[in-house]
């Protein structure tokens, strides 16, 4: 399995989260109004198979979004109250059929209560949509969506998210309360789920109709938000910069910066390499490095790696990088015919 998103991105995201909701719920009322008083709660709904929690009402959805719920209350100061649904709306070979059943309802009455229902991932959004519509039948003073993962690519429904964690790919997901045949759920980080002993998915390709080639390939870190590893246009391949991650673990590699540079530039050259190039057609190089009085060991390390080639580069001191990283590198390539 490969790390989709680290333990630490994960906290730091949900920490976010809990900021805006704070910010949104801090007043009674749908309008704002006065400072919410603890006998107005906001409701935190998780459901099960997911998530659940209430108080102004959070909502859970078991069993799935357990892990998300807990770490999200614990940051959040206004006033806040817990409660769970419990769905099924899956087959047994995974694939959602469409249809949502309860399995266990709210204890809490919701009339007239503002309520986020909070969820793990949303993807075709039958589950979800089903239960925003109950929840706002049912009398809700005003109904919010708080998501950790949004499958867009899966969205058979439309659906709002008012609070969105991470925007990722189409791919089976694990850990963080997420599981495959209840396995996985207490990995601390999200992973694409991968059957054991078989291969990593070759480097992909996806065309859009522009004429644009989004590339991919496991062997680098994958990238968490909404941009790819590299894009191909008109014979010329842009990458996104690489940090010393190690695509495996999802973490920045131990040993400074000399570490975090051999890093990073694998990381580039397998990008490189899910497109056919190699850092022979490499044309441009962006470095960012924290701190200048790295640039002698830079200069050696990537000489290293360039060999006799020479192309462009420009190397920028940045106040800082994401992950806490001393190096991220970016680069232009020439498409080989």
């Amino acid at each position: 399995m490969r790390v989709l998103i680290a333990a630490p991105e994960l906290l730091r995201r949900v920490a976010e989260l809990a900021a805006l909701v704070d910010a949104d719920y801090r007043l009674a009322g749908a309008g704002g109004g006065s400072p919410r008083p603890p006998a107005d709660p906001l409701v935190a709904v998780g459901v099960l198979k997911g998530s659940v929690f209430f108080l102004a009402i959070a909502v859970g959805v078991l069993k799935g979004s357990v892990f998300f719920l807990a770490d999200l209350l614990k940051r959040l100061r206004v006033p806040v109250a817990v409660d769970f649904f419990q769905t099924a709306s899956y087959g047994a070979a995974g694939e959602s059929r469409g249809e949502v059943r309860i399995r266990k309802d709210l204890d809490l009455s919701i009339r007239g209560r503002d309520v986020l229902l909070v969820e793990d991932i949303v993807d075709t959004g039958f589950t979800v949509r089903t239960i925003l519509d109950l929840l706002r039948f049912r009398g809700a003073r005003s109904v919010r969506l708080c998501a950790l993962l949004d499958k867009t690519a899966a969205r058979q429904v439309e659906v709002p998210i008012d609070y969105r964690g991470f925007a990722i790919e189409n791919v089976f997901v694990v850990g963080y309360g997420l599981d495959h045949g209840e396995r996985y759920r207490n990995l601390p980080y999200i992973a694409v789920w991968q059957a054991e002993g078989a291969p990593s998915a070759p480097p992909t390709a996806e065309r859009s109709g522009s004429g644009m080639q989004f590339h991919h390939t496991d062997q680098a870190p994958a990238a968490i938000g909404p941009y790819s590893q590299a894009v191909a246009v008109d014979g010329w391949l842009y990458t996104s910069g690489q940090v010393g991650l190690d695509p495996a673990t999802g973490e920045l590699v131990a040993g400074g910066f000399e570490a975090q540079a051999r890093r990073a530039l694998e990381n580039l050259r397998q990008v490189l390499a899910s497109a056919g190039c190699g850092f022979a057609d490499v044309v441009k190089a962006t470095v960012y490095v924290v701190d200048l009085a790295d640039f002698p060991r830079l200069n050696a390390l990537y000489g290293e790696a360039m060999g006799e080639h020479r192309p462009a580069r420009s190397t920028v001191q940045a106040a800082a990088l994401p992950r806490g990283a001393l190096v991220e590198i970016d680069l232009v390539a020439r498409l080989r015919p």
